[in-house]
């Protein structure tokens, strides 16, 4: 039934963390050209156009920008063709998604699209017909299931006759413009939902990326469903504040061991750069009551110190996340950029194991273990005593630490392998000194508040 067309770790970027709820032609156009530049060299490949994308809204402009009057999309404001099946609202895109389509092709780039379970209000109160059946909008909806933080839609009973039919019809829309990425909203806790989306990417005539949101309603005991996604939220929404990655550990540890080569638990968007470029108070005055579909943030550059985002960065790498950019990628800054960049990050993510905690903090220090691929002889993945892969020493606290940690507490050996190796050697991938630990030496770190080591480790020959 699964048609997830990846075998590791999608890489891309999505435009919520930038743009909220109302990104539009011209700026998708430059954002695009960024990531052509800048991204796609390095294996990036899927550029997603988060919630909004069909909300047809007064607007207004500001700062150069053409901002929408109001935050939030009501159901009125959603456009629908004959279907029922949400289409991109003229004000935002005029030209369809037609011409982003022609540049992610002419690019080596793959369009995505958020989604929200369900289907939309409007479908329902007009009742429209569902593509291919003799049934219609009102026999599939059900009214009752609504969502606490989205207005515009219904949700599906899947037992109904025509609501697999419904799902079929959006997912092959969705193909036929060429979208090769969906992020279904609002559906993790969902499985019958979860199902019918699975099964329409599986019927749609052309590939589509599944990914399943949003993370705190995730729920381990549906993970055979969500396997057959190729990715799947495990976190609340994750922003640039050090709480944002304390949670992040958590839900690692949670759900470590848990990926296959096709799927992937999804620890959220990483928020470089500039942030919420469309919410700026001033712009309140000027009529525009909120536009930006994230709370009470405001345009900013992103909080985190270096240190934070090498941790931040590191723990995608290491625990096989998808990597999916939130910041503005025109405007994004030097270190950011290296970081999304480096190879050897890059190297650590598409090897697509997620790695383990193998010492918790009870000094300050979590260190997590990412090996290469090695099956041992039953058939398991083999994590300390591996022959390579790569090392996080994570600073959990808010001051310096300095320590020297023994091979046995990295990981790097096994009681019986230790005579049989004899060194191994490191190289610290942020900073890019190198040592070469022997059986009996002990790997000196030095670790500034809220930062990592973080080392490729390879067996000495």
């Amino acid at each position: 039934m699964s048609k997830t067309y990846i075998t590791r770790p999608p890489l891309g970027w999505n435009s919520y963390d930038g743009f909220g709820c109302h990104i539009y032609e011209e700026l998708c156009l430059r954002e695009l050209a960024a990531f052509a530049r800048t991204y796609v060299p390095h294996g990036y490949e899927y550029f997603v156009i988060d919630s909004g994308w069909f909300a047809e809204q007064e607007v207004m402009e500001a700062d150069g920008y053409q901002l929408p009057v109001v935050q939030y999309a009501d159901p009125d404001h959603v456009c629908i063709d004959a279907y029922g099946i949400q289409t991109p609202a003229p004000t935002f895109f005029p030209n369809g998604f037609a011409p982003l389509i022609e540049f992610c092709r002419a690019n080596g780039i793959k369009l995505g699209l958020h989604l929200m379970r369900g289907i939309p209000r409007k479908a329902v109160e007009q009742n429209t017909p569902i593509k291919g059946t003799n049934y219609r909008a009102r026999d599939i909806a059900d009214v009752e299931d609504t969502c606490a933080w989205c207005s515009y839609m219904y949700g599906i009973d899947m037992g109904k006759p025509g609501a697999q039919a419904y799902v079929n019809s959006v997912m092959e829309q969705f193909a036929q413009w060429g979208v090769e990425f969906v992020k279904v909203d609002d559906v993790t806790h969902r499985p019958a939902e979860v199902e019918g989306y699975i099964q329409a990417v599986a019927n749609a005539s052309g590939p589509i990326c599944l990914s399943l949101s949003p993370g705190n309603d995730s729920n381990k005991r549906y993970l055979d469903t969500y396997r057959n996604a190729a990715m799947c939220r495990i976190t609340r929404d994750i922003w640039d504040h050090q709480d944002d990655i304390d949670v992040t550990f958590d839900s690692w540890k949670s759900w470590q061991g848990l990926e296959r080569d096709d799927f992937y638990p999804d620890l959220d968007m990483i928020p470089f750069g500039e942030l919420c470029l469309l919410k700026r108070s001033a712009n309140f005055k000027k009529g525009a009551n909120a536009n930006f579909c994230a709370g009470d943030r405001m345009h900013h550059i992103c909080h985190f110190t270096e240190a934070q985002k090498e941790t931040f960065i590191t723990q995608r790498a290491m625990a096989a996340s998808p990597l999916m950019i939130g910041g503005s990628l025109e405007s994004m800054d030097a270190h950011s950029i290296r970081l999304f960049t480096h190879p050897d990050m890059l190297a650590c993510n598409r090897n697509g194991v997620a790695g383990r905690n193998i010492r918790f903090s009870p000094d300050g220090l979590e260190i997590f273990i990412t090996p290469e691929r090695q099956m041992d002889a039953t058939g398991q993945q083999r994590y300390e005593g591996a022959a390579g892969g790569w090392l996080g020493i994570f600073n959990v606290t808010g001051h310096e630490i300095t320590t020297s940690l023994s091979r046995s507490v990295l990981g790097l050996r096994r009681e019986w392998d230790q005579a049989s190796i004899a060194g191994y050697c490191l190289r610290n991938i942020w900073r890019g000194d190198a040592v070469v630990l022997g059986p009996d030496e002990e790997l000196r770190v030095d670790i500034p508040p809220h930062g990592v080591a973080f080392y490729r480790f390879d067996q000495c020959t």
